[in-house]
């Protein structure tokens, strides 16, 4: 991309190939979480070619575009995403429980709020809007727990207050958390917890009891 060039739009293709970088560059140590956090956002927002040029002119990945591969079938985690679903929010539990399981669709930034209360995210067969999804926690009094396909990316980071979080592995699952393929989904979760927690479950990959997307 010249950034001398006329102001071409920028396409999702475009802006795809830049986010995979990104997440290469991530695995590989050449971006901090921050860093790749802002870029990422930049990225998404990206409205011209000319925006996408500088948020991997410093890195040494790559292009996932130039590298010839196999034919290869797509992998279940990457099936279940599907750019540009109309995805759910937000989840709330006050006093009471919600939770959000089977064949839902995620947006890409989900807010989950529980006050005396629990939430549970199920992601085993929801539809993710994007290949990268935001969850969001404020916990008081209450819990949140998000479940995650083993096949998937997961990173946690959060303030607890009387609290805490944690991610763990349930019965049969067999994939490390270092042994997740680089251009499978991420699920980033953040949490804010008073006297709360916040649990993240890894659970086994199995298939999804429908194709159907809503």
């Amino acid at each position: 991309m010249d950034d001398n060039a006329p102001d071409l739009s920028a396409s999702d293709a475009d802006c795809s190939r830049v986010m995979t970088i990104l997440s290469h560059a991530l695995d590989a140590g050449q971006l901090d979480y921050q860093e790749y956090d802002e870029r990422l956002t930049a990225a998404r927002g990206a409205r011209f070619r000319r925006e996408l040029t500088p948020l991997t002119r410093d890195l040494d990945i790559d292009d996932p575009t130039s590298l010839t591969t196999p034919q290869q079938e797509t992998s279940p985690a990457l099936e279940q995403v599907s750019p540009g679903v109309d995805g759910q929010g937000m989840s709330i539990a006050i006093i009471g429980g919600n939770d959000l399981t089977g064949n839902w669709a995620c947006a890409p930034r989900h807010t989950s709020i529980a006050i005396v209360g629990g939430v549970e995210i199920h992601l085993t067969e929801a539809t993710l809007a994007s290949a990268e999804t935001t969850i969001t926690i404020f916990a008081a009094v209450g819990g949140v727990e998000v479940y995650v396909p083993e096949d998937m990316h997961v990173d946690v980071s959060g303030l607890p207050i009387l609290g805490g979080s944690e991610v763990k592995d349930s019965p049969g699952v067999s994939i490390r958390r270092t042994e997740v393929p680089a251009d499978a989904p991420r699920i980033h979760v953040r949490y804010f917890a008073v006297m709360g927690g916040v649990d993240v479950i890894r659970v086994p990959r199995r298939p999804r009891r429908s194709s159907e997307k809503h």
